[in-house]
């Protein structure tokens, strides 16, 4: 358990780097459309779940990123002290911990962790739960819809068998913008991205910039949902989406729960509504290849340069000696 703890670890500190790239490149992008960045958090869900990476001599990621002195001298604890010594001349040589002074920080830190994942997954099953029971309570209104008076607020629900909640007291025409909002989620598999992401804040409770980017990308999500919503409309049904957004808002409960409709910051939503602009085609080209140039960038890892190492050990031996023997 405490050698999945160190793997698991080392990926986070490889994914909190790729998040903070993206967090600065979403700075960048803050007068473009939202779309682009809310793209970008994918490539953060993807180095968390893809369990190992290629090699490349391009990658951006920092070799001590990659593989941490630290945690790999934490993790040679599994090693017997009697086991005997390989020289390898191409190895990079590693500091090594005693196993006694690390074995209980380990222990220890693999045991708080366990407890921390299992208390957030019963919190998570307990909010999932009371969701769960509000659907059960709606009516079928349409093909995918449901209404009814335990829905606080609007979301979408579903990967296979997708589906629409609405509270009530809403209009015809309030009812046609959160329904088109909705759509453009569910078309975007955006439940399911949020599910993942927030599994995998669950798997890495322990680091705040992966939880700092859940939070950032839920902002993106819905921003860019927006937008594509409103993309053909005029001023005045921007207007009429805009006053529908603050009047489901006024009831939006305040809980952190993966499945659910998320408003994110309303005044900040409703500032874009009448902010943003069309992108040309150009301009989507250029996203398109720098998206891909970051996927290489931030999904490979630094090649191990091990020349350097072996032409040292071969000055060293003698015309006689080899690394053979």
């Amino acid at each position: 358990m405490t050698t999945f703890f160190v793997h698991l670890v080392q990926i986070s500190i490889q994914g909190a780097f790729v998040a903070l790239v993206i967090m600065a490149l979403r700075l960048l992008l803050t007068k473009r459309p939202k779309r682009y960045a809310y793209a970008l958090w994918l490539i953060v869900l993807l180095r968390l779940c893809l369990p190992m990476s290629f090699e490349t001599s391009f990658s951006l990621l920092p070799k001590a990123v990659v593989n941490s002195p630290f945690l790999a001298a934490m993790s040679s604890e599994g090693v017997p002290m009697d086991a005997p010594e390989v020289e390898k001349p191409w190895e990079v040589p590693v500091k090594k911990v005693d196993p006694t002074s690390t074995f209980g920080f380990l222990e220890g830190a693999t045991l708080l962790y366990g407890v921390g994942v299992l208390v957030l997954l019963l919190h998570f099953s307990l909010e999932h739960g009371r969701l769960r029971k509000k659907m059960q309570g709606a009516k079928k209104i349409g093909q995918g819809l449901y209404m009814g008076r335990s829905i606080d607020m609007p979301f979408s629900y579903g990967v296979f068998h997708k589906r629409i909640y609405l509270p009530l007291g809403l209009t015809v025409e309030e009812k046609a913008q959160i329904i088109a909002h909705e759509k453009v989620h569910l078309k975007r598999q955006d439940p399911l991205i949020k599910m993942v992401g927030y599994l995998m804040v669950i798997l890495h409770w322990f680091n705040p910039i992966l939880w700092l980017s859940y939070t950032l990308m839920i902002k993106d999500m819905e921003l860019s949902c927006d937008e594509r919503t409103l993309q053909e409309a005029s001023k005045e049904e921007k207007s009429a989406y805009a006053k529908a957004l603050l009047k489901i808002s006024q009831d939006a409960p305040k809980t952190l729960a993966a499945t659910a409709y998320s408003l994110g910051d309303v005044g900040k939503r409703i500032q874009n509504i009448f902010s943003f602009k069309k992108t040309t085609w150009k301009e989507k080209v250029v996203f398109v290849l720098i998206f891909f140039l970051m996927l290489a960038l931030l999904l490979t890892n630094p090649l191990e340069k091990i020349t350097g190492n072996v032409e040292k050990v071969m000055k060293e031996l003698t015309p006689t000696e080899s690394i053979f023997g």
